[in-house]
């Protein structure tokens, strides 16, 4: 029994003297690139989401777009004319019946 743990003891100094001799890795200058690629490749790790966190996605995705259409609309608002709706009201308060009789006709 003394025998094999002599044996042991030998066996592992070997090899603890084998590792402790081996050095460092040897990196060159591209390890820190090659190793974020490796990283990026994997890709996100939880492929299944939530329901809100997809929808804070899409609203974030959109947003751009709704702001590029508010933005043209309110232009569009400014530049439209609204005396012409002013224009009819007041053609209906003062003659009621003329403005039936012209759109029922068709004029």
């Amino acid at each position: 029994m003394a025998t094999l743990k002599k044996r042991w003891a030998r066996i592992e100094g070997v090899l603890r003297e084998a590792y402790l001799s081996k050095g460092g890795p040897v990196l060159d200058d591209s390890w820190q690139d090659k190793v974020m690629r490796d990283v990026r490749r994997l890709g996100p790790l939880n492929k299944k989401m939530a329901f809100f966190p997809q929808f804070e996605l899409l609203v974030w995705r959109l947003a751009p777009a709704v702001g590029i259409l508010i933005v043209s609309l309110a232009t569009a608002m400014i530049g439209y004319d609204f005396s012409p709706q002013y224009e009819v009201a007041q053609v209906f308060f003062s003659e009621p019946v003329e403005y039936m009789m012209a759109s029922i006709i068709g004029i």
